[in-house]
């Protein structure tokens, strides 16, 4: 079969034009290694490089300037376009190389014009930014590795200590104090169930009944749901019901011992009934503070499909969360021995550079905030009209400015905290 009767019409971008020559090459990429006392070589196949296509296209006939220079605008324009080769069909990506317009003083009404085309390839993408979304989704994860480590932590210590509770009155204090703390703690929540088991003898377990009792007192992957109309009180209902009364250990008792730089588990003056405390109060300490990241990460998940809280709302967010984290790692550095408290600190610390890269990663996705001026006296809503041509972002507006929230007009010349766009 001849290609005379599979022959398309060439064209470029959607510019049709005639073709009088083509030329495809393809050079393949191949590596030759020479050896000495050797004849031949060895050849190694490194792949092929992109296919070249010469064409040869003709223009001509009375309108021949204005089809040659569509073709001409269809070649300038920048990146690689859908090429349907006269015997190939189509390619989906060529890329114009180079091209050349050819004038003959015997053919007044044509021309030729050369072209040389490079097949491209998909585009490889080496780093793909994650959404804003996906950022905060990774908080989620990033809270999960941090808890496993600091109850393996947890674990560990209360094991050891345990050994050094040779009388049966040491051990009944420990379970006693460890009782109380989930009893505080389960006062503040109604329907988790709990396992209960003795915490000297199934410490992880212990543990994760602290885990269950803090998370159902905020309720964390959902209490971020209740923001309030976007303002931060949700956020502060949430932040008061993990650390209560305003304290990150809430009200629960911290025993008292002097200022040392060796941490409280390994020091020989401190008694091993009052290390068991302060090992149990370290993990509340962490757990709240993993909690405290979890409520972060949801709210920027929130975030990042509809934008109520504004870029400063979001960095005091962040903020927040950072502190309580840095309180736990402190707590950790004070309570755990070196080896244990590094790998704690640095899942916390992992935890909080997640938080502050989804926070960034949902501001970013907001337009600048800049300071207006007000145009003339009126509302909101028509400042709004004015400024976006859509009076229904007055709430956005009242939300940025709330000094002007309440009030029914603005003056003209006021300056008010607006996005740009």
């Amino acid at each position: 079969m001849s290609w005379v009767n599979s022959l398309q019409d060439a064209s470029f971008r959607g510019v049709a034009f005639e073709v009088r020559t083509t030329r495809d090459a393809v050079q393949r990429a191949v590596v030759q290694y020479e050896f000495p006392y050797r004849d031949g070589a060895q050849l190694d196949d490194h792949g092929a490089s992109p296919r070249q296509i010469a064409l040869t296209a003709v223009v001509y006939g009375e309108d021949y300037e204005e089809r040659l220079a569509q073709l001409l605008s269809a070649l300038d324009a920048a990146g690689p376009g859908e090429l349907v080769h006269p015997v190939f069909g189509v390619i989906a990506r060529a890329q114009v190389a180079d091209r050349e317009v050819t004038h003959d003083a015997e053919s007044p009404d044509a021309c030729e014009v050369s072209i040389r085309f490079i097949e491209s390839g998909e585009p490889v993408v080496f780093f793909a930014k994650a959404t804003s979304r996906q950022a905060a989704q990774v908080v989620a994860t990033r809270s999960q590795a941090a808890r496993e480590s600091g109850v393996a932590a947890f674990g560990k210590n209360m094991e050891a200590i345990k050994q050094r509770l040779t009388a049966l009155r040491d051990r009944v204090a420990v379970i006693g104090q460890l009782d109380a703390i989930t009893s505080q703690i389960r006062g503040q929540v109604q329907g988790v169930l709990t396992a209960g088991l003795d915490a000297l003898t199934f410490p992880t377990s212990w543990a994760a009944d602290i885990t269950t009792l803090i998370t159902g007192v905020t309720n964390a992957p959902t209490a971020a749901l209740d923001r309030l109309r976007g303002t931060l009180s949700g956020w502060s209902l949430i932040r008061r019901a993990i650390f209560p009364a305003g304290a990150r250990s809430g009200s629960l008792a911290v025993p008292v011992v002097a200022r040392s730089a060796v941490p409280v588990t390994q020091r020989t003056d401190i008694a091993a009934t009052t290390q068991a405390q302060w090992v149990a109060l370290d993990l509340v300490e962490r757990e709240r503070a993993i909690a405290l990241a979890e409520a972060a990460g949801a709210l920027l998940e929130l975030e990042s499909d509809e934008a109520t809280l504004t870029p400063g709302d979001l960095a005091t967010v962040a903020a927040q969360t950072r502190e309580a984290l840095q309180a736990a790692i402190a707590s950790a550095r004070n309570t755990l021995p070196l080896e244990d408290a590094h790998a704690v600190g640095e899942a916390l610390r992992n935890l909080a550079a997640d938080v502050q890269a989804a926070a960034e990663a949902v501001i970013i996705t907001r337009p600048p905030l800049i300071e207006r001026i007000a145009p003339a006296t009126g509302n909101l809503q028509l400042l709004a009209h004015w400024w976006y041509g859509d009076h229904t972002r007055w709430a956005e507006l009242a939300q940025l400015n709330p000094d002007v929230a309440g009030r029914v007009f603005v003056r003209a010349g006021e300056r008010l905290s607006a996005y740009a766009q």
